[in-house]
Order: structure tokens, then C-alpha cells, then sequence
């Protein structure tokens, strides 16, 4: 309240100095544009619009996309053991186990397949570019009227903020209607003690 008075006063001052006249008008102006706690209570409202909004959007699908890449440039070798196919595959076509099943010609193909076959084999490899990717989708069916709720009290929290906004401005105007007030009475309390004083001086004249 103190620091008002003092800013109402330099400020007529200052423009009582330059030949203006500082009306309680932009008195009111001023302080609603440069006061701290007008800017705190608007922020306070686009806050909660910003709430309203993030929880409006509960409403609408959930999508996450994740990625991942990798570019391998080392090679790497990779063996097999097929000495257990080997004897599988020899000990089934002679042993008359696959009679029946397949055509003898395919038996006997099957059986020089794994005559041939090696005890071992190797195999050099090199990765290159993996990759790989997933879209996501999540769309809320029903959670008991949770997001419909939380909506309704976003949008009851605006309401509070603005009025509070409100209340703000009409505190801030009543402040400085008084201070002006308290400006004025100064002023004319001091034409008052100025013509008293002239009028002691002719009396003691």
C-alpha cells in the first residue's frame, strides 16, 4: 500500500512537472499493467487453460512410435555342428526307417546327402543395418467416467482462475482509488497549511 502511495505521488509529481494532469484513470491503468500479482493471477488462468486442454486431449487415440537402428561393419563367424544330421539322415535311409514314407530314390539321395556332408561347417556373416520399428496406438473405451471428470473440474478451474483474475483486478483498482484519494487529501491539505500559514503571518503583521 505504501509502495502505491509513494509511486501515485511520484507520478504526479512527474507529471505535474511536464504540464499533464494524472488521472485516476491511468492511475488504474498503470498499476493494473505493472502490478505483480495482475501478472501472477493471469498466469495462474493460462495455466489452468493449458490443464483443460492436456486433459481435453485424453479424449482423442494415444500414439507412441519407437525406433531402433544398428550398423554393424565387424564379420563374424558362425559354426554347425552336423555330425548328428550326418548319422541321422545315413542311419535313417539304412537302417529302412524312412521305408515306406519316401520314394527309394529320394531315400538313396538322402542317404549320399549325408555321406557328403561335413562333420563341421562355417559360416562368415556380417550384420549390416538392423533395424527395426513399432507404431503404437491407445484409445481409452471406457475408465469409469475418470477422463469425463477430470474435464469437468479442468473446466471449473478455469472458472475459479478467472474470476480470481478478476477479484485480482478489482483489489488492484481499489488500491490505487485510495491511494489517489490519499494523493488528493495530501495535496489539499497542504494548500490548506500553506494559506493558514499566510493568514498567521497577517495576523502577527
Amino acid at each position: 500500500m505504501k509502495k502505491i502511495i509513494a509511486t501515485i505521488c511520484s507520478c504526479l509529481w512527474v507529471f505535474s512537472a511536464s504540464a499533464q494532469t494524472l488521472t485516476i484513470d491511468k492511475c488504474r491503468e498503470m498499476a493494473l499493467q505493472y502490478n505483480k500479482d495482475k501478472k501472477s493471477a493471469a498466469l495462474l488462468t493460462e495455466q489452468a487453460e493449458h490443464t483443460m486442454k492436456s486433459t481435453k486431449a485424453l479424449f482423442l487415440p494415444d500414439f507412441s512410435l519407437v525406433g531402433f537402428g544398428l550398423y554393424d561393419t565387424d564379420k563374424r563367424p558362425m559354426g554347425f555342428n552336423l555330425s548328428g544330421l550326418k548319422e541321422g539322415l545315413t542311419s535313417a535311409v539304412t537302417g529302412g526307417v524312412m521305408a515306406g514314407v519316401v520314394p527309394p530314390q529320394m531315400g538313396q539321395w538322402l542317404g549320399q546327402v549325408g555321406a557328403q556332408l561335413p562333420d563341421e561347417a562355417q559360416i562368415d556373416y556380417k550384420a549390416g543395418f538392423v533395424y527395426s520399428g513399432n507404431l503404437v496406438m491407445k484409445q481409452p473405451l471406457y475408465m469409469g467416467g475418470k477422463i469425463r471428470a477430470g474435464y469437468e473440474m479442468s473446466k471449473t478451474a478455469v472458472l475459479l482462475a478467472q474470476q480470481n483474475e478478476r477479484k485480482t483486478d478489482a483489489e488492484v483498482i481499489m488500491m490505487v482509488d485510495e491511494a489517489y484519494a490519499n494523493c488528493v487529501k495530501a495535496n489539499e491539505l497542504k494548500v490548506v497549511a500553506e494559506k493558514y500559514k499566510a493568514l498567521l503571518l497577517e495576523l502577527e503583521k
